[in-house]
């Protein structure tokens, strides 16, 4: 499983990092954590909040900066991902390599706010079909806005665990196979943006 999680420890800066928290800290219109069952605080107690799509936001340029370096991870996700697992034979009359010419889509991304000692999400998996767009998510990206010293590490049942360090970005496939859960932080609050890609 672990040769499907990409990481980039660097992918953006903590400075950045702190100016979203600081930013969705004084945010009003932030939700309680939802699943697509709805509301349950034993499966996830987050804070939730998206990014507004508003050019007159003072988000906007955070996420046309996220847009971007997420299409660039996105880019070496792949071209790794192919490079290393697909080896085509000569014979070969289709070409294996995945999301060739493929357009992904990202709706949206989601600000979630863990609070230390209460905020967690059980095990899960990502994959979820969007009926009215006819789409489904592939792929997963969390990044990591702090560095959580205990607890709120991202955690997979193959026992791979991600500890939170700010600027981090992970991808791995939205699917049944990745099932995955958001530990609880002990020792700080924990903030990360996450979100899908759709084909």
């Amino acid at each position: 499983m672990k040769k499907y999680i990409f990481e980039n420890n660097t992918s953006i800066t903590t400075i950045l990092c702190k100016e979203i928290i600081d930013l969705f800290d004084r945010e009003k219109y932030k939700n309680i954590g939802t699943t697509l069952g709805g509301i349950n605080k034993k499966i996830k107690d987050t804070t939730d909040f998206n990014i507004p799509k508003d050019e007159t936001s003072q988000w906007f340029k955070i996420e046309k900066f996220l847009y971007k370096e997420l299409n660039k991870n996105l880019e070496e996700y792949i071209k790794t991902i192919n490079s290393q697992n697909y080896q085509p034979d000569k014979n070969d009359d289709v070409d294996g390599t995945i999301f060739k010419n493929q357009t992904l889509m990202v709706y949206s991304f989601m600000i979630q706010k863990y609070e230390r000692k209460k905020g967690k999400y059980t095990y899960h998996n990502d994959f979820a079909i969007d009926k009215s767009n006819r789409k489904f998510r592939v792929i997963t990206f969390i990044w990591y806005l702090n560095t959580i010293e205990e607890g709120g590490e991202t955690e997979f049942w193959d026992d791979h665990i991600i500890k939170p360090i700010a600027g981090k970005l992970v991808l791995f496939p939205a699917s049944w196979t990745f099932q995955h859960r958001g530990r609880m932080p002990i020792s700080d609050d924990k903030y990360i943006i996450t979100g899908w890609f759709y084909i």
